[in-house]
């Protein structure tokens, strides 16, 4: 394998996103790097469908994520699912050290439902595991 030197010559970045992806098996984080500001615009040209195919084929084989917003819902939907097939219910305690996160992230899906911003998938699948919207309904049900 050529190192990032030889690769940072060629100019080809989608050979060094692969690269990166390679060695250190992670999401590529370079805030306000040129790498990153291409990665942004790989993104735009993917959701424009104006990427080069060969790069969409390359990117797409290390698991490049296309939508860090989509990616991370949904990395934190199926941390609830987890949960409730641990614990059998969706709600997750606001005073939970070791899911801190996660009950912020319950929060935020009441908020954006309440305010109607939540997206209907989004919802729909909230709802195919039998999320509680308003906590003050549970606690007649119980």
């Amino acid at each position: 394998m050529k190192n990032l030197t030889s690769y940072a010559h060629s100019k080809h970045k989608v050979d060094i996103v692969v690269y990166l992806k390679m060695m250190y098996k992670t999401h590529i984080l370079l805030h306000g790097s040129t790498l990153a500001a291409w990665i942004r615009q790989q993104r735009v040209s993917y959701k424009e469908n104006t990427l080069i195919s060969n790069h969409t084929q390359k990117l797409n084989s290390i698991g490049f994520i296309w939508d860090l917003c989509g990616h991370s819902w949904n990395e934190k939907f199926d941390q609830l699912c987890a949960f409730k097939a641990q614990s059998g219910h969706c709600c997750v305690s606001q005073n939970d050290v070791q899911n801190t996160s996660l009950a912020a992230w319950i929060r935020q899906q009441r908020v954006s439902y309440k305010e109607n911003t939540l997206s209907s998938n989004h919802t729909q699948k909230l709802n195919s595991i039998g999320f509680i919207w308003d906590l003050h309904e549970r606690s007649y049900e119980l």
